[in-house]
């Protein structure tokens, strides 16, 4: 599975807000959640010294988002999604992550 990653980098700074969205399905079911499969993915931003997460999704989670402050300046900053977890659930079946979107939204001071 392929998934989105980046970097951002801007003179100015501000408030940074980062958003995961997925459209997670066992089965073609999105919800309501069953005894069938789910797949976890979580975003994470790298500002060079350390790594923060956001919270984590699956299909009764599908977005996530947490806002932190840029210090402008040039500074790049990388951006990724990664897999946590994935199940079938009891009698197999098919689990899909589509729609994946990671974006990086910065308001300047």
């Amino acid at each position: 599975m392929a998934l989105p990653s980046g970097t951002i980098s801007s003179t100015f700074a501000g408030l940074l807000k980062v958003s995961l969205t997925a459209e997670i399905a066992w089965n073609g079911t999105t919800y309501p959640p069953s005894s069938g499969g789910d797949l976890v993915l979580r975003a994470w931003i790298n500002d060079g010294t350390s790594t923060i997460y956001l919270p984590m999704i699956n299909r009764t989670a599908t977005s996530s988002s947490k806002v932190i402050n840029y210090p402008g300046g040039g500074a790049v900053w990388t951006l990724g999604v990664e897999h946590i977890y994935h199940a079938f659930g009891s009698g197999g079946g098919y689990i899909t992550a589509t729609n994946i979107q990671l974006a990086a939204e910065l308001r300047k001071r």
